[in-house]
């Protein structure tokens, strides 16, 4: 229990939105200097981008890949509804988050709904391999906000954009 402690005590505090000092790599290294082998490779288990439903001995594991396969299910629902013209309401999500036009503030929105769910299921667990856990599905889910960077979008963007407008032009009719 006391490794939990020692770990969890020199790490910085993670808050929704704001940049931090530790990145994933850093954090592992870290954790690797603390945790067991056993738990070291339960925890790089941990991927915020996997979702598949399988059994794991550690509770949280499960619940985030649950949770995250249902919550890729209902986008699902919602999109194909809404392209077949019809209503869909999810149980895990308000519609109202895809009623701005920006698609990157749906994206925050949607990796806040996944924050809550981790900061929901850590209730309770302070000092143990949950909240090890936990903080490393925050470290990813913080990391992937901030890896969106509006500049080098936009120029992705529009050399896709040139990309077609050349192919367009190069077309024989």
């Amino acid at each position: 229990m006391d490794k939990y402690y020692y770990l969890l005590s020199e790490i910085p505090h993670l808050i929704f939105g704001q940049e931090s000092n530790i990145t994933q790599r850093l954090f592992l290294a870290e954790a690797e200097k603390w945790l067991s082998e056993k738990d070291f490779i339960e925890l790089i288990q941990l991927n915020i981008n996997e979702f598949e439903e399988e059994q794991f001995n550690n509770s949280l594991l499960a619940l985030y890949r649950s949770f995250e396969y249902q919550l890729r299910s209902e986008l699902a629902k919602y999109r194909r509804d809404k392209k077949e013209g019809r209503e869909y309401k999810s149980y895990m999500f308000s519609p109202s988050i895809f009623k701005d036009s920006d698609p990157l503030n749906v994206e925050k929105e949607l990796l806040k709904l996944r924050w809550n769910f981790v900061e929901e299921n850590e209730a309770g667990h302070n000092f143990d391999l949950h909240a090890v856990m936990a903080y490393y599905l925050k470290l990813q889910l913080n990391e992937k906000l901030y890896s969106w960077e509006k500049e080098k979008g936009r120029e992705n963007f529009n050399s896709l954009v040139n990309i077609n407008k050349n192919e367009d032009q190069g077309k024989v009719t």
